[in-house]
């Protein structure tokens, strides 16, 4: 059964949120609510009136942007997102979700970094230094990390390190 969720991947360096994503269930609110202020619930509450108040309801915030509001979801895209997001959290479930910008995944360690430690660039063009790249590109392969401080992916020989000046 498909149930409302509240996602944030965990930064591999520093242990902030990478990205929020949250589905909403038809007619509920987000959670903490009670948090938001009195503008944000007026702007929410026009959204989901624009779009029917009884579908699923996504709420994105990413590396570098998000959706504001939120949008609407079709019951299949609701399920993929909820399957995308189940912990333990991986690259290749959270890919399928096709964010640009894989939710801060990266696709070489399996692992989410927040802005801070995020640098990324898109396979097969260089050293793209923007965490739009693989949108921009449409490459659609795995958005790549740079950090200084990644994680290697399981069985690999460890983090090829890097700085954002060796792109310079």
């Amino acid at each position: 059964m498909l149930q409302a969720f509240v996602a944030t991947p965990p930064c591999a360096v520093c242990g902030r949120p990478a990205a929020h994503i949250e589905l909403v269930a038809p007619g509920a609110p987000p959670a903490n609510w009670q948090r938001w202020s009195s503008q944000q619930r007026d702007a929410y509450n026009a959204a989901r009136q624009r779009h029917d108040d009884q579908q699923w309801w996504l709420l994105f915030s990413g590396i570098e942007a998000g959706n504001g509001s939120g949008r609407p979801v079709d019951l299949a895209e609701a399920e993929r997102l909820t399957n995308a997001f189940a912990q333990p959290y991986r690259y290749a479930a959270v890919a399928s979700a096709d964010f640009y910008d894989d939710a801060g995944f990266c696709g070489e360690c399996d692992a989410p970094y927040c802005y801070h430690h995020w640098t990324c660039r898109a396979p097969d063009t260089g050293n793209a230094l923007e965490a739009t790249a693989r949108a921009s590109t449409r490459t659609g392969g795995p958005m790549m990390c740079e950090a200084e401080d990644r994680i290697p992916a399981a069985g690999s020989a460890g983090p090829k390190k890097t700085s954002r000046d060796d792109s310079l």
